[in-house]
């Protein structure tokens, strides 16, 4: 059975609320790419990410993000991505192809969800301990521009919902 997002994000209060979770931080706006990448630059064992849209700007935000996750895969992270696809020939699924095509080639697992589902989630999980749960979505826009929020979260408890929820949809 499939958790709707609302579900992951009272599982994040019940974290807090019950001290599953270590540390919370509030990412605003810009803040989120730089603490995704460091996240990633330092995953020891796994990054899992999912979100309904990246976008590839090879000298952006999110060149650097797709960069440091096919850096991870060749130092022996496992690293997976899960993507959103519509099954039509629009501007979503064309980028959403083109990062997955890039990132297959160096090592990246990714999954899309089918046609008849939209997974608009946004959240990763690093090394089945750090959490990120928001409102970014992958895009030079949303990574540099719009007003967005995400929680960064120190919670295996949560991490483990996390990774339950992606495996249940994607996979």
């Amino acid at each position: 059975m499939k958790k709707p997002l609302i579900f992951l994000l009272f599982s994040v209060f019940a974290a807090l609320s019950t001290g599953f979770a270590q540390e919370v931080e509030l990412l605003e706006g810009p803040r989120f790419a730089a603490s995704l990448e460091q996240a990633i630059d330092g995953a020891q064992s796994s990054v899992r990410l999912a979100t309904y849209v990246f976008r590839l700007s090879p000298r952006g935000e999110t060149g650097r993000l797709a960069k440091a996750l096919a850096q991870a895969a060749k130092r022996g992270v496992e690293v997976e991505l899960y993507l959103e696809t519509t099954g039509l020939k629009d501007s979503l699924e064309r980028g959403n192809r083109q990062v997955a095509k890039w990132l297959k080639r160096n090592q990246v697992k990714v999954y899309f969800d089918t046609p008849n589902q939209r997974s608009h989630a946004k959240a990763a999980v690093i090394d089945h301990k750090f959490c990120f749960v928001g409102s970014h979505n992958l895009t030079e826009s949303a990574l540099k521009h719009n007003y967005e929020l995400t929680l960064r979260v120190d919670s295996p408890a949560l991490a483990q919902k996390l990774e339950q929820s992606f495996t249940a949809h994607f996979k």
